[in-house]
């Protein structure tokens, strides 16, 4: 178990599936905008050009940050997979849980921001089959964001150190994604990048999906990193070898 342990690249591999999912739904989302991606961009300069469709405007009025169906959306491709999405960024930190070394009471504690983004998605999917009325509150999406420094605090408080707990955070920050900071942050980067700023530009949500997939490649680095130091200390010449019987 530990940094060594084959849950990480597990986890990896979740997190990356997870950014392809939320990348297809956001491919969809935008499809209105597909002649005016790069209008307004820094691509193109910052030129309003071509000029925005009537329903490239409309599409970016209503633009989420996180692909998740709101309420009145139905079951749409675009938020059966954001749900999907979530629920496998959900699984990518809880799927590390076994390789901490804690209490089975602080590891119910570590499991609350997975089970949290859980929750979060299976109510959107709930939501969106209501034909009027209001989404999830904010707050929710606030708790998420909330429950990633309390369980960072959680992790050292029980001997998770240095790099370990870097590992630990940042599948933390990529399963979280969800949260309402997460989508001001790639709100703030959509708009840096291009000059259609009064709304959400063609596009928003790219910059969230890239940081998940970083993350996966960031996290199964490490822990091939691991991996060889920890076989290095096992043999002693850092080749694997057999042991005499």
């Amino acid at each position: 178990m530990g940094g060594g342990s084959s849950r990480w690249p597990v986890s990896a591999g979740l997190l990356a599936a997870a950014a392809g999912l939320a990348g297809a739904a956001l491919v969809l989302y935008w499809r209105p905008c597909a002649a005016n991606m790069l209008t307004g961009s820094a691509l193109n300069g910052y030129r309003l050009q071509p000029e925005f469709t009537e329903a490239c405007l409309e599409t970016m009025d209503g633009a989420p940050g996180f692909p998740l169906p709101e309420a009145g959306d139905g079951w749409s491709m675009i938020g059966v997979l954001g749900v999907v999405a979530a629920v496998l960024l959900a699984a990518a930190w809880l799927v590390l849980l076994p390789t901490i070394e804690c209490s089975p009471t602080v590891r119910l504690v570590l499991a609350v921001p997975g089970v949290t983004v859980f929750g979060v998605a299976v109510a959107s999917a709930v939501v969106a089959r209501r034909p009027t009325g209001d989404g999830l509150p904010n707050g929710l999406f606030v708790l998420v964001e909330l429950l990633v420094p309390l369980t960072v605090v959680v992790l050292g408080v029980n001997g998770v150190r240095g790099v370990r707990l870097l590992r630990y955070t940042l599948v933390l920050l990529a399963s979280t994604a969800i949260g309402l900071f997460h989508q001001l942050a790639d709100y703030v980067a959509a708009i840096m990048f291009s000059s259609a700023s009064w709304d959400a530009p063609p596009g928003m949500g790219s910059f969230g999906v890239i940081c998940i997939l970083l993350t996966a490649l960031a996290t199964l680095v490490l822990w091939r990193v691991e991996s060889a130091r920890a076989a290095s200390r096992r043999y002693g010449t850092g080749q694997v070898g057999f042991s005499p019987s």
